[in-house]
């Protein structure tokens, strides 16, 4: 302490608490009191009148400051796009110079071979200081290539040629030989439809498919389901063999046989029957097609008729319908499907055999006699509009034979 002269004044003074601050409620009364006098010369309404100004003077100087920051602002703006343009001008010039220069070299360096050419794009700068052909270009080093290198490039060259031409003619020779293949295959394919529609079957494009042909073969008077089924598509295999795509229907043919039972022993059957191959002509196969149709649609209708005759004894158990003739004598109907192949042995004539063949050419023209008269009132005027639905009942293909009893 000896350095420091006594007449130096020092402040000793405590280090600030929290409880020492300028809040505190006796210092704030005593800061009132000496700013603004005694609490009852205050009232509410100058304190609000004297912030309210306050807050005035704070807008009006902030609107100062940034008018004055705007206008300071402005200034820089514009030094910095002139700054701008004129360094974007500078790079401009600077490329131009460069492209010149470069012209000016490739244009003298080509003077020495197109001199009239090369003329026309030299500067007249460079036109004054050096004249034309003093800067030239040649190979420093020979090439590699000789005279034997260069024939077999020749020859390679000629023998790739050779190459490509035997490819393009094997692929015209194969070309060719699959338009063959393909027109023997179109040919076998519309001889059969003409076989087809020799044989007086309509053949007319499928509804969904206009690009596909297709042959009708059933009846338009029948049942809608099987009227539906009556049209198949004509399809081409790959060898041009046509054949029928019956689609999601069932094409395997099927028949009603007739059975006479005598006494509980069989009496008399129809004559056995086979079907026709996949491998037959397409004619055969529409018309296998179309009796399998009209077999089915009897079939269907000798069971509506059947649940209808209970009181004339004819029973259906399972897929078998009976028709009690005389109380030893009945007849069993079944749809079975047919045979593909040939049976090896002639089965035995029995007694009944005529009559099982009478039987069963009865029910096909009842059938087609029911067609005939769904076609004639077709053809009349139709009845007179109703809420009431119109009857179907099933045809009388039964009732003739009982009644015939």
């Amino acid at each position: 302490m000896s350095g420091i002269p006594d007449n130096f004044p020092m402040s000793l003074r405590p280090w600030p608490t929290k409880e020492s601050n300028g809040s505190a409620l006796p210092t704030l009364i005593s800061r009132i009191n000496a700013e603004r006098g005694q609490f009852r010369n205050l009232t509410e309404e100058d304190l609000l009148e004297e912030i309210a100004k306050g807050e005035n003077e704070t807008a009006a100087d902030n609107e100062d400051m940034s008018t004055e920051d705007e206008i300071e602002a402005a200034p820089d703006r514009q030094k910095e796009v002139m700054d701008a343009k004129a360094e974007m001008l500078a790079q401009l010039e600077q490329a131009h110079h460069a492209s010149m220069i470069a012209l000016d070299f490739v244009a003298l360096l080509l003077s020495k071979d197109q001199p009239v050419q090369a003329g026309l794009s030299i500067s007249d700068g460079l036109r004054q200081v050096v004249s034309l052909g003093t800067l030239g270009a040649d190979r420093v080093k020979d090439t590699r290539l000789t005279e034997p290198r260069k024939k077999d490039i020749a020859a390679v060259g000629k023998g790739w040629k050779v190459q490509s031409f035997n490819t393009s003619v094997e692929s015209i020779l194969n070309a060719a030989s699959r338009l063959e293949t393909e027109i023997a295959a179109e040919t076998k394919y519309w001889e059969a439809i003409l076989a087809v529609d020799k044989k007086g079957w309509k053949t007319c494009k499928l509804p969904q498919e206009q690009h596909t042909l297709g042959v009708r073969f059933g009846f338009f008077d029948a049942a809608p389901a099987f009227s539906n089924r009556s049209l198949a598509a004509l399809r081409r295999q790959p060898d041009g063999t046509a054949y029928l795509d019956h689609g999601a229907a069932d094409p395997t043919p099927k028949r009603v046989l007739i059975h006479i039972e005598t006494d509980g022993i069989i009496t008399g059957a129809l004559a056995p029957e086979t079907s026709a191959l996949d491998s037959s002509p397409l004619e055969a196969l529409v018309l296998r097609a179309r009796n399998a149709v009209f077999e089915e649609e009897l079939w269907q209708e000798l069971n509506r008729e059947a649940r209808t005759l209970a009181n004339h004894s004819v029973r259906m158990t399972g897929d078998e319908i009976s028709c009690q003739l005389t109380p030893s004598t009945r007849i069993l109907l079944r749809l079975e499907p047919l045979s593909t192949s040939a049976s090896t042995t002639t089965p035995e004539p029995r007694a009944h055999d005529d009559i099982a063949t009478m039987l069963s050419l009865a029910l096909h023209l009842e059938l087609s006699y029911a067609h005939r008269q769904n076609q004639r009132r077709r053809t009349q005027p139709p009845p007179p509009i109703s809420s009431a639905p119109r009857p179907n009942p099933p045809y009388a293909l039964l009732r003739p034979l009982l009644a015939y009893e």
